[in-house]
């Protein structure tokens, strides 16, 4: 049943994501979390400010969980300078879920 309930949220949230992506596609940005958890990252910009990042990934070590991560993140490009571009400091609050084997949820 495990093997089953990951691709299923897995094409859920890709699914729920596609209208935000759709009417926003120079404000969103998809990368990949690489280490442990490794998955899949997007970032949605609200404004030049504030945006929603969101992730979702796979656990290879012993506890074998999938999680699922969002954030809402406010940005200072004022902080900070750079020769070029732009360096910008956030900070946010967000959430965490794990699901590990059997029924442990966290």
């Amino acid at each position: 049943m495990k093997r089953a309930f990951i691709p299923t949220v897995l094409v859920a949230c890709v699914l729920l994501s596609l209208p935000a992506v759709v009417g926003a596609v120079d404000r969103v940005g998809f990368g990949f979390m690489v280490g442990e958890p490794t998955g899949l990252s997007g970032k949605l910009w609200l404004d030049r400010s504030s945006s929603v990042d969101a992730g979702v990934a796979w656990s290879f070590d012993q506890s074998d969980h999938f999680s699922l991560h969002s954030d809402y993140l406010r940005h200072d490009f004022t902080l900070a300078r750079a020769d070029n571009g732009s360096l910008g400091l956030y900070c946010g609050i967000g959430g965490h879920l794990e699901i590990a084997d059997g029924d442990d949820v966290r």
